[in-house]
């Protein structure tokens, strides 16, 4: 095992390869090859520089004009600058800032003008490229990538991160292209764990930071995840602890589908050797999605900035052969990876879909009615039902409705306490959407009377701050329909303070004592804290567009009550039923 200094001294003598940039441009990934076609005014005197490249068709002021594809520059006609009375009589007035130019097309045989922005080709090599004005060329336009590349150092694996960039800048009369690769990270996977070290920080802002050496890092997961990822000439591995891991069998497999995940596989590998023989098997593809699905940690973009250490738990791991290890016979397993159908299919196929006697085609089909979750989860809780997970199949499909829905009707079954395979009738209702509204009622009673019966405790312990004193008078809810009522009526949001209620912050009704039935005043206090609240009335006292003022009679009834029977009050013990405590008892002890 080589020291953290032996490996920073192997880092500093370490160099990207010569052809990164043209590596990584042929790849799907790679470079975006955005083609900048950049122009600028220039004098007639700079313009001779360039008479072998002479695309001019008028005699308007010339410009330079040079594409990052060729790299070559060449005269066309500026058009920017003149007065709408100068401009030549085919030509269109348009602002000064609207800058253009004027050029031949040879393929064409015609005169186009260009606008700053628009599409053009270049007139020398014909690619296709956006047209950019001086003004946008000044900060110069560059192109950024982090690609991984792959080394052998001693008998680890090494994958260094280089920031490569192409920036396109200004040189004299037109401009040129600038490439820099700088070293970011490195990761040493070695066969007991996994190194890291950092060369250049990312910090706030997309910025990066030089660091003066190769400083080691706490490996704190794996955040290289997919990267983008040097694919020519890897590496031989023969000698390392990987020289029978398959790893770039599974990166042809894998990488174009963007499942290629080095460092997970490598986790995987080291805790089960022989991950090799699903590759060496035909299902490198297969077993890329199963690790992306199990291990990516999305961020708040939706892209996988990190993966988990994969386990793949339903995977015979103990087994040798790939078939056994995924449950099938080798007939099957040749059946599955010849199909002519998703990974998704073939994951429902393998992972539940042929233990209870599905086809490939039927798993495809099932895959296009239910997504692969619900599918699994389904198989799951259906095989061990007589008639298994055909006969969900086409109860489902009588009922038209989802698994979410059936599974929801029997979560809520068992919360009631109800035995489903007491009667075939309660597993498979003859009409499910009915079944699952009346348990799902019956539940939100259970819910309620729960709720009721502590409220209407509450409400019994409050009985001593009833008052009444100068035709006002004050008491606490008596229910949780009384609190919905006195919302609708005042029209306010008190319907919704059950809860608050039963915890302590209590509801009182404000009357007048001629009138107690009819609501007024709203009032929520926290009895052990002996506070008000808030106290509101019709509209939260916002009507008419504007809010009204309590009335000063209801303000000075509350402060009296507060000073006369609240402060002198004290909140009895709750008399909760005897299973209730007997039960909770038990709990404790």
């Amino acid at each position: 095992m080589m020291t953290n200094k032996e490996v920073e001294a192997a880092l500093d003598k370490i160099q990207p390869p010569d052809d990164l940039f043209e590596q990584m441009a042929r790849q799907k990934d790679g470079f975006a090859k955005n083609t900048v076609l950049a122009f600028k005014r220039i004098s007639n005197g700079e313009a001779q520089g360039l008479a072998d490249r002479d695309a001019r068709c008028t005699d308007d002021p010339p410009a330079v004009l040079w594409c990052s594809a060729c790299q070559q520059a060449g005269v066309v006609n500026w058009m920017g600058d003149k007065e709408p009375e100068e401009r030549p009589c085919h030509s269109a007035w348009v602002p000064y800032k609207k800058r253009k130019i004027m050029l031949h097309d040879t393929t064409k045989e015609s005169v186009e003008v260009r606008e700053e922005g628009d599409g053009i080709a270049c007139p020398w090599c014909g690619a296709k490229g956006a047209l950019r004005h001086s003004e946008y060329m000044r900060q110069g336009v560059c192109e950024q990538l982090i690609p991984t590349v792959p080394y052998v150092l001693g008998e680890a694996l090494l994958l260094v991160q280089w920031i490569a960039e192409e920036r396109i800048v200004p040189d004299g009369l037109a401009w040129r292209k600038d490439r820099t690769v700088l070293p970011m990270r490195a990761w040493l996977a070695e066969e007991r764990g996994v190194r890291v070290w950092a060369k250049t920080v990312r910090r706030y802002g997309h910025c990066f930071e030089r660091l003066s050496g190769w400083e080691p890092r706490q490996y704190n997961g794996d955040k290289l995840a997919t990267p983008y990822f040097y694919t020519r000439r890897p590496p031989k591995l023969a000698g390392t602890w990987l020289e029978n891991s398959k790893l770039w069998q599974w990166m042809r497999e894998t990488y174009e589908l963007q499942t290629f995940a080095p460092l997970a596989y490598l986790a995987l590998y080291r805790k089960h050797r022989n991950a090799e023989v699903l590759v060496t098997a035909g299902c490198g593809a297969l077993l890329g999605g199963w690790i992306k699905k199990e291990c990516a940690v999305e961020d708040w973009y939706s892209s996988a900035a990190r993966y988990k250490v994969p386990k793949l738990a339903w995977v015979q791991w103990k087994q040798r052969r790939p078939s056994a290890m995924l449950g099938l016979t080798r007939q099957q397993l040749r059946e599955c990876l010849g199909a002519q159908c998703n990974d998704t299919a073939k994951t429902v196929y393998i992972r539940n879909g042929a233990a209870q006697g599905l086809s490939m085609e039927e798993c495809a089909a099932l895959c296009n009615w239910c997504d692969e979750y619900c599918l699994l989860e389904m198989m799951a809780q259906c095989k061990a039902l007589p008639g298994g997970l055909q006969k969900g199949i086409r109860y489902l499909q009588k009922q038209k409705k989802s698994w979410s829905f059936l599974h929801d009707y029997w979560d809520m079954q068992a919360k009631l306490g109800v035995d489903l395979d007491a009667d075939a009738a309660l597993r498979w209702p003859k009409n499910l959407l009915a079944a699952h509204d009346r348990a799902a009622a019956a539940l939100k009673y259970e819910k309620d009377k729960r709720k009721e019966a502590a409220f209407a405790r509450m409400t019994d312990r409050l009985r001593g701050l009833c008052w009444a004193h100068d035709g006002i008078c004050i008491r606490p809810a008596e229910s949780i329909r009384e609190l919905v009522e006195e919302g609708k009526v005042l029209h306010h949001c008190v319907g919704g303070y059950g809860d608050a209620h039963c915890a302590g912050r209590c509801i009182f009704f404000i009357r007048h004592e001629r009138r107690p039935e009819r609501s007024w005043y709203t009032l929520q206090v926290d009895v052990a804290q002996k506070r008000v609240l808030q106290n509101h009335g019709y509209k939260n006292e916002y009507v008419g567009g504007r809010v009204r003022k309590i009335p000063q009679a209801v303000e000075d009834f509350v402060d009296a009550w507060q000073r006369e029977v609240l402060a002198k009050w004290t909140l009895p013990m709750d008399k909760k039923p005897k299973k209730e405590a007997r039960a909770k008892a038990g709990h404790a002890a």
